[in-house]
């Protein structure tokens, strides 16, 4: 497996916040809410996809049919390193509501289970966290979220409260 060196980077790992702007294409007037939506890829990453996509266009049979499978073996081993996973556990999918669709949808989900979604959680989420609980004996509650963490961590535990501990 190959491994991660983190000298192998060419430069030091940014600081977050307001340091992080000149990693991103966007206007300096322009106060961004959410990073995760919309496609704000860093200049880094784009840099690379640009070369991928350069190389996949120039010599598109070799690149689909050979160069690709390695490219994506890497990657998953890499990514599987970094969290601690083995490389058949690693999934790459287009965007954050495809993963959570993904797993959604392919999680055992038992009886006793309870899904807690909450008026901020993204549409396309919690129309599948609908669409599982429907069929099933699994209890679904939409929650408004709470101000601070501890009024969210007692949400949490009031709606829990509510239901009666079920056995098989």
């Amino acid at each position: 497996m190959t491994r991660i060196d983190p000298k192998s980077y060419k430069q030091d790992v940014p600081e977050f916040g307001h340091k992080m702007l000149k990693y991103y294409a966007l206007d300096p007037e322009y106060i961004n809410p959410n990073n995760g939506s919309y496609g704000r890829t860093p200049k880094p990453i784009q840099l690379a996809i640009d070369e991928i996509t350069a190389k996949s266009r120039s010599c598109p049979d070799l690149f689909h049919k050979i160069s690709y499978l390695p490219m994506l073996i890497d990657t998953r081993e890499k990514l599987a390193f970094l969290v601690g996973a083995k490389k058949d556990e690693v999934v790459l999918v287009e965007n954050a509501s495809v993963a959570l669709n993904f797993d959604l949808q392919n999680f055992e989900w038992e009886e006793v289970d309870i899904v807690i979604s909450f008026s901020s959680t993204y549409n396309a989420i919690s129309r599948t966290v609908e669409h599982i609980s429907d069929p099933s004996d699994i209890m679904h509650h939409e929650s408004r979220v709470p101000s601070d963490p501890q009024r969210y961590h007692l949400s949490v535990q009031s709606t829990l409260a509510k239901e009666p501990c079920k056995t098989q």
